[in-house]
């Protein structure tokens, strides 16, 4: 009687033992797949939930790879062309050599020249206001004053054949003034030259530089630039973003859910 006591009582600890775990495993399957009958989207997590049937499995998808832009502040800068380039005008030649003018001090007279043809366009030496521009019956003919934005200069041109600009006119560099010529006391096509620290020089001869050592620099700076002429479409810097490598696509992740077949024992003996 003892022994069967024993054994009753051993069976029935061994039977709520396996009863709990039951229970427990039973709940917590209930639970998941209840969640997932309810889920008609995948979770923030990416795990994509479905009603499940016995040994189907549940692919876990990749987290979108995170792509980190440059910092604006710090861009990556490439240098692109807006079209084939296009100067302002064909390059053209300086006769040499250009003549020192001393009527007055610090003048310069120089010819310039395109396929040996001096009936030329005379180029503006900067970006500025045209200041004046008339027929002068004191020997410089049809002349024309542009006063420089950038450096303050005017400069003053004589003996043009015609006038291609107007007073209050905004020029830029490059652009054309008129046309070379020969006209009031002149012996042949050429450009007489005055530069001054202000504009009207033919009316206030106070404003003009006779120190060839500044002027010297701009006239020369004035040739390099009829014999190479600006772009009218220069390069500009363009931003780029850089390519940015993104990692291969990841496989998706299997995971098997087995269904809940309950616990299998056997009775002591």
């Amino acid at each position: 009687m003892k022994r069967i006591s024993l054994f009753v009582l051993r069976y029935l600890v061994l039977l709520l033992k396996y009863s709990t775990q039951s229970a427990l495993t039973l709940l917590f399957s209930l639970v998941l797949v209840t969640q997932m009958q309810n889920s008609a989207k995948a979770d923030p997590f990416g795990l994509s939930f479905g009603v499940l049937e016995t040994s189907e499995t549940v692919a876990l998808l990749p987290l979108e790879s995170e792509v980190e832009l440059p910092n604006s502040e710090d861009p990556y800068v490439t240098l692109e062309e807006r079209g084939p380039p296009e100067t302002a005008f064909a390059p053209l030649e300086v006769a040499t050599p250009y003549l020192i003018d001393e009527t007055p001090p610090g003048s310069y007279d120089f010819t310039l020249l395109r396929n040996d043809r001096d009936d030329v366009e005379i180029p503006s030496p900067c970006t500025g206001t045209v200041t004046y521009t008339k027929y002068s019956p004191w020997g410089y003919g049809n002349r024309v004053e542009v006063l420089c934005e950038e450096s303050g200069y005017a400069y003053f041109m004589g003996h043009l054949e015609a006038i291609a600009v107007t007073i209050g006119q905004h020029v830029t560099l490059g652009q054309s003034l008129g046309t070379q010529g020969s006209t009031g006391n002149s012996t042949g096509p050429h450009v007489h030259l005055e530069i001054g620290r202000r504009p009207y020089l033919e009316f206030y001869p106070e404003n003009r530089i006779s120190d060839r050592a500044i002027t010297m620099p701009l006239v020369e700076a004035y040739f390099r630039m009829v014999e190479n002429p600006p772009l009218l479409n220069p390069t500009v810097a363009v931003e780029v973003l850089p390519e940015v490598e993104v990692e291969p696509e990841l496989e998706p992740v299997a995971i098997a859910v087995e269904p809940f077949v309950g616990l299998d024992f056997q009775f002591p003996p």
